[in-house]
C-alpha cells in the first residue's frame, strides 16, 4: 500500500507505478544538489560580506577565455550574480555535464525498472504481478 492522495498510482499499470518512483526519485536528487548549491552560494556571500575569502576552488575557471578565477565567481553577489559571473564556455561545461550525467541513467532506467517490477514490495512483502510481463 502505497500513500497516494492523488490517486496517480492508478493511472496505470504497475510499470506506470515504477516509473513514478524512478522519476521521483530523480527529482529529488536534483532539487537536493540545487539546494545545496544555493546554499554554498547564499554563504559565499555572507562570508565575503563579513571579511572571509569564502569557500571555492582554487586557481582558474577560465584562463584562456575571459582570466575568470573561482574567487572572482565566489565575490560576484548572490547566487544568481554568481551564475551571471561564470564564462560561457563554463556554463555551456555544466549544462553538457549535467546531460552526459542524466542520459546513460534515463537509457537504463528501462532495465532497473523491470529489476525493480520484479521485487516491487508491497505490503512489506516482495510480490510478483501477474499479467504485467515482468
Amino acid at each position: 500500500m502505497v500513500w497516494d492522495p492523488l490517486g496517480l498510482a492508478d493511472l496505470g499499470s504497475p510499470a506506470t507505478l515504477a516509473w513514478f518512483r524512478h522519476a521521483e526519485l530523480k527529482h529529488c536528487r536534483v532539487a537536493m544538489a540545487a539546494f545545496t548549491g544555493w546554499l554554498v552560494a547564499t554563504g559565499n556571500q555572507l562570508a565575503i560580506k563579513n571579511g572571509h575569502e569564502g569557500f571555492h576552488f582554487p586557481g582558474y575557471c577560465s584562463p584562456f577565455q575571459t582570466g575568470t578565477t573561482f574567487a572572482d565567481i565566489a565575490a560576484a553577489g548572490g547566487p544568481m550574480e554568481q551564475w551571471q559571473a561564470v564564462p560561457e564556455v563554463g556554463k555551456l561545461q555544466i549544462i553538457g555535464a549535467s546531460a552526459c550525467t542524466a542520459t546513460p541513467a534515463d537509457a537504463l532506467s528501462t532495465q532497473r525498472a523491470r529489476t525493480a517490477l520484479r521485487f516491487l514490495t508491497v505490503g512489506g512483502r516482495a510480490t510478483r504481478h501477474e499479467g504485467c510481463g515482468c
